[in-house]
């Protein structure tokens, strides 16, 4: 599986960690989630269709 690293502030770190505990998830697993949620978003407003099978 590819990786990307990124680099956070201490109070960066601090907000997804605080948000993480009150979804119940580890901070690895919210900002994956927020990644994708924002590919998402930008291909939709882009107009992306995937292909189809």
């Amino acid at each position: 599986m590819a990786a990307i690293t990124i680099e956070f502030t201490e109070e960066e770190l601090a907000e997804l960690a605080a948000e993480a505990q009150e979804r119940g998830v580890a901070v690895d697993r919210l900002t994956h989630d927020v990644l994708m949620e924002g590919v998402a978003v930008r291909r939709r407003e882009r107009g992306f269709t995937p292909p189809s099978n």
